[in-house]
Parts: C-alpha cells; sequence; structure tokens
C-alpha cells in the first residue's frame, strides 16, 4: 500500500496476450495461451487442479512423467513454467510471438539436455579423462566404421536417425534407425543420430570406432569440443559414450560418401505420419 500511495505501483500488470490481471496463477496455468501448451505436453496424465493456486500445482507437479520417446525421465512442470515465461518476455520485450508447440518443443529440448548432462556427471567415476583424441589403432586391431545422418521435418519437429556399422572382417554391415519427437533443428537431429550409433556400438561391444557424417557443423563440435547451445547436453552424453571404446574418431565425409545412412534416415522419417 504504502508504494502505491507514492505513485510507484499504480496499475496492475496484464497479461500481454489476453489483458487480464497477470499473477503466477494466471501466466502459467490459466490463460489461454498456457492450457494450450500444457495440453500438448505428452505425459502420463493431464495437469489438474488448474484453478488452484500456483503453490498447490507445484506441489502435485511430481505426477508428471513424461512418456518415451521424449527420453525425459524427471519433472517436466518447471522446464514448461520456465519456457513460458521465456515466452511471454519475447512478445513483451521483443515483439516475438511463440506458438504452443515451439514453446512445448523448447521444454522438452531442455528438459531432455539437463537429463544427459547429469547422467554424464554419475557416469564419470575415478580419473577425469579431458580428452578423447583419437587413439590410432595398430594394424591388427579390428577398426570399425559408423556412417550416420538424419533426416529433420519442419512441420511437426520430427527426426529419423539412421546409421550403419561397417564390419572389417566379415565384410558385413549392421544398421539402425530410430525416431525423434520435439527436435529442435537439423543439428540436433544429426547429434542424435550420433549418439543412437554409438549406444548401439556400445552394446555390441565394439572397441575401436570410426565415425562418419556429412555434418561438417557437428563434427567439428565433437572434435573441438566448442558444443553449439542447442546440441550441448547431446554431445556431453556423445563424450561420456566415447568413454567406453578404446579409441575414437569423428570424421566428417561428403553427402554423396554417405548415401546410404541418409536412406536410413529418410525412411525412419517417413515412417511417421502427421
Amino acid at each position: 500500500m504504502a508504494l502505491q500511495r507514492r505513485g510507484i505501483l499504480t496499475q496492475p500488470v496484464t497479461c500481454a496476450r489476453c489483458g487480464e490481471q497477470e499473477s503466477a496463477e494466471h501466466l502459467f496455468l490459466q490463460c489461454d495461451f498456457a492450457r494450450q501448451v500444457w495440453s500438448l505436453l505428452p505425459t502420463t496424465r493431464p495437469l489438474r487442479n488448474m484453478m488452484a493456486d500456483f503453490d498447490h500445482v507445484l506441489s502435485s507437479s511430481a505426477e508428471l512423467t513424461c512418456l518415451p520417446p521424449t527420453g525425459i525421465s524427471g519433472n517436466i512442470f518447471s522446464w514448461v513454467c520456465w519456457c513460458i515465461w521465456t515466452a511471454r518476455n519475447r512478445l513483451i520485450f521483443e515483439n516475438r510471438t511463440l506458438d504452443a508447440e515451439e514453446v512445448i518443443c523448447s521444454a522438452l529440448r531442455l528438459a531432455r539436455e539437463w537429463h544427459n548432462a547429469q547422467l554424464t556427471k554419475s557416469q564419470a567415476t575415478g580419473t577425469v579423462r579431458n580428452d578423447y583424441t583419437p587413439v590410432q589403432a595398430n594394424a591388427s586391431t579390428r577398426l570399425y566404421t559408423l556412417h550416420t545422418d538424419a533426416a529433420w521435418r519442419a512441420l511437426d519437429r520430427t527426426a529419423g536417425c539412421g546409421w550403419i556399422i561397417y564390419n572389417p572382417d566379415e565384410r558385413g554391415t549392421t544398421t539402425g534407425t530410430s525416431t525423434e519427437l520435439c527436435v529442435a533443428s537439423p543439428l540436433m537431429a544429426e547429434a542424435l543420430a550420433v549418439r543412437e550409433a554409438l549406444l548401439q556400438a556400445k552394446a555390441l561391444h565394439l572397441s575401436n570406432i570410426c565415425l562418419k557424417s556429412d555434418n561438417q557443423v557437428l563434427i567439428k563440435a565433437l572434435n573441438s569440443k566448442q558444443h553449439p547451445v542447442e546440441i550441448y547436453g547431446i554431445n556431453l552424453d556423445i563424450e561420456s559414450l566415447s568413454f567406453s571404446f578404446s579409441s575414437i574418431s569423428f570424421v566428417y565425409v561428403s553427402r554423396n560418401s554417405n548415401s546410404a545412412a541418409d536412406a536410413l534416415a529418410k525412411s525412419a522419417l517417413y515412417s511417421v505420419n502427421y
């Protein structure tokens, strides 16, 4: 009240989207835009008690468990609220409007990167290996070559990932594909493809790996460890996986040399209806 008498607070803050009085409950739960955001969240059950006060909803938010294959096992509530808040600020200060789908994709991406970063920390034991510069395999060492690629669809931010593992002894190949939802960019899709390929290589107990991709930005980031913000968590996961191999290298190849992996990635993407 003292602030109001001095003229510092003369009017309540109004919602930039609908003009109603802005409060934590309205901004994060009750505004039509917030409700649309929450309706898109892929969880086992919807957020309940939307008309309750914010603290009450926060205390019961542990029930929000994301469905696979988002790659998120923890509570998603705080990440959604953060992205609603940043979307609000972009609208006010930058006059930039984000739709509800963009907000949800950002929340899932940030939560996934944070989750992967925690896995990286928990897996680090003993002496920390600060460098994973490729170790040259000798002539008697079997070196497995992995080709990876990704296809990305902007319409629904879905990605298809494909990879091929070439066996140097049997002259045979092992292939794999996956589909990923809420992928923010083609670069993130490429990074996810590399991670999935290394996970399969680890499961096959391979020791010496040469991974090849036609994404020059990603290969440069993996070799320099100067990771772009949008794939920071995924690249940390790749770095952690690299410790599982006796030797590993990341090599850039042309698109023509990566056509088989590209075909697998596109096949995985086209198998997803929208």
